[in-house]
């Protein structure tokens, strides 16, 4: 003998069906924040690697460096599609807003009070509640399942990116180490002119007059101020003499 739902059964089969399907969304929404973070890293470090570069003369270590910098930013470009995917591509089911549904059950009270036959109201809101449940269940978990497709696809591209901007580290520092060293040249003669005004003003400042010392500030008194004074906080307060 088969098992037989009851119609309370049936309900809270289909409402925990709906809301798991949106409490897997809400998971997979909150995933997202964590890769739009490692991305922002990964481009981060790819920009950083572009800005201070210089891309002539053209070497085996840079041609290098920019195939695997073209491949990051290529990788990139597809994590963001399948994220912006992810966030934009999908409408979820909700069943209808509680003031429809009661507007629905005054609508039929009143249509039982004009009817010759008139019908079980408990029982067209339980079907109607365990239809929106299904229905939306059914279109909220096709959904996740696409979307944490995406996601997954996403995740992936990533993952390579991140392991090709760090590649690219390589060649990148080997150039920065090959650069000839810039020297700086120093004038002797306007550098030891330089000095010896120097000099001269620090024995001009020694040889003034001595400065005055300064004077103690004094404290500021006490205040007596009344907890129900309502005046503007700018307006000085009177103390009173004491007696």
């Amino acid at each position: 003998m088969g098992i037989v739902m009851n119609d309370k059964d049936k309900y809270q089969f289909f409402k925990d069906a709906y809301e798991f399907e949106h409490q897997r969304k809400d998971a997979i929404n909150a995933r997202l924040s964590l890769i739009f973070t490692v991305l922002i890293v990964i481009i981060g470090a790819a920009t950083y690697f572009i800005n201070n570069i210089n891309f002539t003369p053209i070497n085996i270590f840079k041609i290098i460096f920019f195939i695997l910098l073209a491949i990051t930013l290529i990788l990139i470009a597809f994590a963001f599609y399948f994220l912006c995917k992810c966030l934009f591509s999908f409408k979820y089911r909700y069943v209808s807003r509680p003031n429809k549904i009661i507007n629905y059950i005054t609508e039929l009270e009143i249509y039982n009070q004009k009817s010759s036959e008139p019908i079980d109201i408990n029982g067209e809101i339980g079907n109607l509640l365990n239809l929106q449940h299904s229905n939306s269940a059914s279109k909220n978990r096709a959904n996740n399942k696409i979307k944490n497709g995406y996601f997954i696809r996403a995740l992936r591209a990533i993952f390579v990116a991140s392991i090709f901007v760090g590649l690219s580290a390589i060649p990148y520092y080997i150039i920065k180490v090959s650069e000839p060293k810039k020297n700086v040249y120093v004038n002797v003669d306007n550098f030891l002119e330089i000095s010896k005004m120097l000099n001269e003003d620090e024995a001009y400042e020694n040889t003034s007059d001595p400065k005055p010392e300064p004077v103690k500030p004094t404290p500021p008194d006490t205040e007596d101020i009344n907890e129900a004074d309502v005046s503007a906080p700018d307006i000085e307060t009177k103390t009173e003499p004491n007696e």
